[in-house]
């Protein structure tokens, strides 16, 4: 859980970045939207046992929006260094590596161990 929350605050140092990188044009109505679709996954995380369907939902719901954004072109995604060996480099990876650890654990239980 605490890996989670590690990306979970990077993912917010990362998105302040790309919000206030010269090539984003985010209006204040998209901010606060992807704020709070950030701050719904923080939540669910939170939650004690974590929620993980809640969790992939929520990740999905945040992933979807910044892929719209940035393929709209209002979102840069500027390249940072990985937190770790071979791990996101952008935002948009950040928030996709979160999805997909969420997911994964939200649908464990239904498909069984993975071989």
């Amino acid at each position: 859980q605490q890996l989670e929350k590690a990306l979970i605050h990077l993912i917010q140092a990362w998105l302040n970045i790309s919000i206030h990188n010269a090539a984003s044009s985010l209006n204040c109505g998209q901010v606060e939207s992807l704020d709070a679709k950030l701050n719904a996954v923080a939540e669910k995380v939170d939650q004690d046992p974590p929620n993980s369907d809640a969790a992939c939902g929520a990740s999905t719901a945040l992933v979807n929006e910044l892929q719209s954004l940035v393929e709209a072109g209002r979102l840069a995604t500027p390249t940072l260094p990985p937190p770790l060996p071979g791990g996101p480099t952008n935002v948009l990876m950040a928030a996709e590596a979160l999805k997909e650890h969420w997911c994964d654990a939200a649908h464990a239980g239904l498909t069984g161990p993975r071989s």
